[in-house]
């Protein structure tokens, strides 16, 4: 189970860094970069913090914007026409063999309000979805046996409307199965785009505390400058 465990933490994180990956110099598929220092600052007002996540032993560092992005959600949900002028990310683990092991809470703000819409209508689409999860499934042991799917996800009554999907990936290894969940919700006000990835082993979050982490990133969102 443990080297399974590192596996999947390895590939789900993947997963997350593939929804905004741009280093310094955008990475193919992701917006222009031109910040400035007062964008800057507001998108890490919009970040979730440690203590505000439910559960123990989360540690929060700063998400690597270089990793590179699949080549199917390069060709064809690219943002590479937007202009990003702050972003800023942080990544949540923890060290669990089964249950809610690592959240992403991302804000990027874009040259205009018509900028921030587009991003959202393309990465909340469920071939997003689609493309992440069969990049997810490719990556399992040697061996094993990996289906994927996706499929529309959002939550209602929160500060903000959210639009996104779920990933779920299935995998065998021998007599071992697990179940790999991805739910990942976008929220936009304004400029300002807030993009929340919960990301499981077998079972996590219920739903109510799913809830809960989603409003605070939507009322975060909704309620900063």
């Amino acid at each position: 189970m443990a080297g399974g465990t590192r596996f999947l933490a390895f590939a789900l994180a993947l997963v997350a860094a593939a929804l905004a990956a741009a280093a310094a110099l955008a990475a193919p598929g992701e917006p222009k970069l031109a910040f400035t220092a007062a964008d800057q600052a507001h998108a890490k007002i919009v970040l979730l913090k440690t203590a505000e996540l439910p559960g123990k032993g989360w540690k929060g560092a700063r998400v690597d914007f270089g990793r590179a992005n699949p080549d199917c959600l390069v060709k064809n949900y690219s943002l590479a026409k937007l202009t990003a002028t702050g972003q800023a990310g942080t990544e949540f683990t923890r060290d669990v063999g089964s249950g809610t092991f690592l959240v992403d809470s991302i804000a990027r703000v874009f040259r205009s309000p018509t900028q921030a819409a587009t991003a959202v209508k393309i990465r909340s689409r469920v071939g997003v979805g689609k493309c992440l999860g069969r990049t997810l499934a490719s990556e399992a042991p040697f061996g094993s046996k990996a289906t994927s799917t996706a499929r529309p996800f959002s939550l209602q009554g929160l500060a903000l409307p959210s639009k996104g999907f779920e990933i779920i990936v299935n995998v065998t290894s021998g007599k071992q199965k697990y179940t790999l969940t991805g739910a990942v919700l976008e929220f936009r006000h304004g400029r300002t785009l807030s993009e929340l990835s919960v990301l499981t082993i077998n079972d996590g979050w219920s739903k109510a505390r799913l809830r809960s982490v989603a409003a605070l990133a939507a009322k975060r969102a909704a309620t900063a400058k």
